[in-house]
């Protein structure tokens, strides 16, 4: 028996707002493991630099 997938009516609504066709999977990921840094800037003109690194231990889960 053969089954037909229903169609939602928003789906060409979002389709020509967001085409993703040339999207590039992947291209800003970078292993959270080896840590990241963030620049803030201050009301009063300064910057503060964080650095953030994965404690010892932790899992990272990376949705597919």
């Amino acid at each position: 028996m053969k089954t037909t997938k229903i169609k939602n009516k928003n789906e060409d609504k979002m389709r020509a707002k967001y085409d993703f066709s040339k999207a590039e999977r992947g291209k800003f990921y970078r292993p959270l493991d080896k840590g990241y840094t963030v620049r803030v800037k201050q009301n009063n003109g300064k910057e503060a630099v964080i650095h953030y690194r994965l404690a010892k231990g932790t899992i990272l889960v990376v949705e597919k």
